[in-house]
């Protein structure tokens, strides 16, 4: 019985730590713009990764654990804030399901050439 729980527990704590590593080495994105002025300029240094872009008008979920990884590609995303003003209440459906949030100014990064 005990070397059940111990392979139970070896088991669940090998999947914490292969779902756990990749967000370690993720920089966190949402705080590159905080406190700066619209079409701000952003340049972060992530381990020998440099990360450019600019401050601009996007959605902002309430609860961002509502966006899975990658949502903010979707061009429903993307267009959700366009020609409205920082604090504007918006709604955006995504894989069918409305998730409420506003317009704030957010990191952009720059495309790659």
């Amino acid at each position: 019985m005990k070397k059940i729980a111990l392979a139970i527990a070896t088991l669940l704590t090998a999947i914490t730590v292969v779902h756990a590593a990749p967000d370690a080495k993720r920089p966190d994105m949402s705080k590159l713009c905080q406190g700066k002025a619209l079409n701000s300029k952003v340049v972060s240094k992530h381990g020998d990764r440099t990360i450019e872009g600019s401050c601009q008008i996007g959605f902002k979920a309430n609860n961002p654990q509502a966006l899975e990884r990658g949502a903010m590609r979707n061009p429903a995303v993307q267009n959700t804030c366009k020609g409205k003003a920082k604090g504007t209440a918006a709604v955006v459906k995504v894989d069918g399901k409305n998730i409420a949030g506003k317009c704030d100014i957010t990191f952009k990064p720059n495309m790659r050439r």
